[in-house]
């Protein structure tokens, strides 16, 4: 794991407690800038609580979160965060439920410049004008992506966004999600049961187990982007992590 100089997404979680049951203990890691990081772990282990912890959705647990040194104490506009279920607003068009993340104070000429720009990343520029009603499932997704990065975040977190969708549509957003990634640099955090889709998009894989749950392994990915021109490697290096278990 890269060293603090040079770390931008810094978490130390000493203890986390739900009615003074540890959830989890002894959390710490660091990683640079432009990282993309998966962390693993079975359900109910605490993955989507250290998620919200980062994202500064929850403030109660002992330790330090920081984004290039700045610590997270509550929601802030350089943290985006898709979460699992889209979330879409039916009454509002594509266009309107990704312009719903941005700040009030920002000018009608640049909310329209920063919607255009997400619509763009993720493909839905056609769509723009379409209801949630109309569009597809991968849409939404989709649409609750750009809402995520309309704020051009510096700090990307995901949710288990993926869980709902069909095998070939989750190849489509990971091939989204990775061109993204590289193209606007972010560090991004997925959080994921899916070793396969933690492996096409990670550079760093961490493995949470227990209870309270701590850092059980840390991998690093080291395959080749982008990631679809190695699907067999991906293949054979989930084999090879998950045979112990077998």
């Amino acid at each position: 794991m890269p060293g603090k100089d040079n770390s931008f997404l810094s978490v130390v979680v000493n203890t986390k407690a739900y009615n003074s049951s540890p959830v989890l203990s002894s959390i710490s890691f660091s990683v640079p800038k432009g990282s993309f990081i998966s962390i693993l772990g079975p359900s109910g282990c605490g993955k989507t609580t250290l998620l919200r912890m980062i994202a500064g959705l929850d403030n109660q647990y002992d330790g330090a979160i920081t984004v290039d040194g700045n610590p997270i104490n509550g929601p802030a506009h350089q943290v985006g965060i898709m979460f699992q279920e889209a979330r879409l607003l039916g009454w509002k068009t594509v266009e309107q439920n990704i312009a719903f993340a941005l700040p009030k104070n920002i000018n009608p000429a640049r909310r329209r410049q920063m919607v255009g720009h997400a619509l763009d990343l993720v493909g839905l520029s056609s769509a723009r004008t379409s209801w949630p009603s109309q569009i597809s499932g991968g849409m939404e997704r989709r649409t609750a992506l750009a809402r995520a990065i309309v704020n051009l975040p510096s700090l990307l977190l995901l949710d288990e966004p993926f869980s709902a969708l069909d095998y070939a549509n989750k190849i489509k957003l990971w091939n989204e999600i990775e061109d993204i990634h590289q193209r606007e640099n972010l560090t991004t955090l997925l959080v994921t049961h899916d070793m396969e889709e933690a492996l096409y998009l990670s550079d760093i894989m961490i493995f949470l187990g227990g209870n309270p749950a701590t850092i059980t392994q840390q991998t690093r990915v080291d395959i080749a982007r982008p990631r679809a021109k190695f699907m067999a490697d991906i293949g054979v290096k989930r084999t090879q992590m998950i045979a112990p278990f077998l």
